[in-house]
């Protein structure tokens, strides 16, 4: 009785040192991230942010932790994770056009809300006005944060979206219906002479 309370004691306070090991390295690392960016590349983000024509397309889709998520890992090759998922080449879109947005993007993860399953369709799509909208510039960071709130048929979205001048973004996307996945990419700006 004793040793399963002494193994259980030792795990739990030996866990949590290391934990605090892995926060402070992260936050130093944080904070000693450069973002040394050019005075054109600020302009360029806000004036693209000013002007509500841009879109991003993104390179990975991060689904968040589950049991039945994780469990997939012992399916996948050495070194791939259910956690990072590449969708280069594939078509993922995420479009600001004044006060409407178009969204296609690959959804990793587990649905909660399901009216009606059709399983060639995990995509989350949207076409159409935002409900809310925040932004707002972070001076000290050089980077736009961006929320965004949308109403799709059964599902309400909930969109945090930070913008970089270096024209790299990360997007976290919450619903109702299904647990949350975030996206990596890059934002350019529409040129609609094209």
């Amino acid at each position: 009785m004793f040793g399963i309370k002494i193994d259980v004691f030792i795990k739990t306070k030996l866990m949590k040192p290391q934990q605090l090991l892995m926060l402070f390295l992260l936050v130093l690392l944080g904070a000693c991230a450069s973002n040394n960016y050019s005075k054109q590349e600020i302009y360029n983000l806000k004036n693209a942010v000013s002007s509500k024509e841009f879109e991003l397309n993104f390179e990975s889709a991060n689904p968040y932790s589950s049991s039945s998520l994780n469990a997939i890992n012992t399916l996948l090759p050495v070194g791939r994770r259910s956690g990072n998922i590449s969708i280069i080449g594939n078509i993922n879109y995420f479009k600001i056009i004044r006060d409407s947005l178009s969204i296609d993007l690959q959804y990793f993860g587990e649905r909660h809300l399901v009216e009606h399953y059709n399983e060639k369709d995990n995509t989350i799509n949207f076409k159409g006005k935002f409900n809310k909208e925040e932004l707002q510039y972070n001076t000290k960071k050089k980077t736009y944060e961006l929320k965004f709130w949308f109403k799709n048929n059964q599902e309400s979205c909930w969109v945090n979206l930070t913008l970089f001048p270096n024209k790299k973004a990360f997007m976290i996307l919450n619903s109702n219906a299904r647990s949350g996945i975030s996206y990596t990419g890059v934002w350019n700006t529409l040129d609609f002479n094209d």
